[in-house]
């Protein structure tokens, strides 16, 4: 097993949330920004359940990491 490979692709996966959420959190700026709080808000939640799905990958990444 190759766990350095497997390694890498937890981090790219982490690294593409981040940037994913980023441009969702300027998104969500901009419709903020033109009072399109509906938009803003439906932004948020999926921000959060973002937020939330990489903490998981990120425990898993460490669980990983401890075998």
């Amino acid at each position: 097993m190759d766990t350095r490979r497997i390694n890498q692709q937890f981090e790219l996966l982490i690294g593409e949330l981040d940037i994913f959420i980023d441009n969702l959190n300027q998104e969500g700026a901009h419709k903020f920004s033109i009072s399109d709080h509906v938009s803003t808000k439906i932004i948020l939640g999926k921000v959060e359940k973002l937020n939330n799905l990489k903490a998981r990958l990120e425990y898993l990444y460490d669980d990983f990491a401890s075998i």
